[in-house]
């Protein structure tokens, strides 16, 4: 992942226009979204590294998990 650096735009009727100029190294682009769906972006990031690290633990049958929320008052 190449670095971050916010720049200042312009957000009017749906567009979202650039107010500073942008220069790319060739095959660099350019994404321009709203705050809290970067942050959604990099939640999602942090959860796929979880599953990650987490693929070789043992798993739980379906059926064990429902017995187990059941008898916690969960389900």
């Amino acid at each position: 992942m190449s670095d971050v650096a916010p720049i200042k735009a312009k957000y009017s009727n749906g567009i979202v226009e650039p107010l500073e100029k942008v220069e790319f190294s060739d095959g660099e682009e350019l994404v321009i979204m709203l705050r809290e769906e970067y942050e959604e972006l990099l939640e999602d990031l942090d959860d796929i590294a979880v599953i990650a690290q987490r693929k070789d633990e043992p798993t739980i049958p379906m059926k064990e998990v429902i017995s187990r929320l059941q008898a916690d008052d969960l389900l």
